[in-house]
């Protein structure tokens, strides 16, 4: 499976953990992070103007490896 598939599922997942947040908010997770492609790699970051709760942008951080 493609990396892309893969943060993709890991990203679907977290979004239908906190389906009510992003269903009453109008918003996709992906409105939330960027998504960098570059050879073999993908840089999952979250948006400068981020406006996640804590918990569901700390759950993002984990299963990325973002710095917190």
């Amino acid at each position: 499976m493609e990396r892309i598939q893969l943060v993709n599922e890991v990203l679907m997942e977290i979004q239908g953990k906190y389906d009510t947040f992003f269903r009453n908010v109008n918003k996709s997770i992906y409105d939330y992070i960027d998504l960098i492609e570059k050879d073999s790699w993908i840089k999952v970051t979250l948006k400068e103007e981020c406006q996640l709760p804590t918990y569901i942008a700390e759950e993002i951080k984990d299963r990325f490896l973002i710095n917190k």
